[in-house]
């Protein structure tokens, strides 16, 4: 696999974390370079950051399908509602606006 040069510019407070792990390594025997640290802490970061986007989009799709259903759920009891009412209206808008606090209800969902 070829390699590509990058420069990077790191912050002080970076790079003297990347040395103290170089190090850390280097002390347990292990033979290794700076590149190698931040080589891993890249890919490390790119893996995290794909793992964090898949859960959010399973998280957002959980939403949209609980208020999908949710939606599914306030339109059969409106409609429950509306048949126990005998389709009086006015009935009707009584009930809905003690369960949902609704003031203006013009016409079922």
């Amino acid at each position: 696999m070829s390699k590509v040069q990058t420069k990077l510019y790191l912050e002080p407070e970076l790079a003297e974390m990347i040395n103290e792990t170089t190090e850390r390594f280097r002390s347990a025997g292990r033979t290794i370079c700076r590149n190698d640290v931040i080589v891993q802490l890249i890919e490390d970061g790119f893996r995290f950051w794909r793992r964090e986007a898949d859960m959010a989009t399973r998280v957002e799709s959980s939403v949209a399908k609980l208020i999908d259903q949710n939606n599914r759920q306030d339109r059969v009891l409106r409609t429950i509602l509306l048949a126990v009412a005998e389709g009086e209206m006015a009935e009707y808008k009584k009930v809905i606006s003690s369960i949902y606090g609704e003031e203006d209800i013009d016409e079922p969902r």
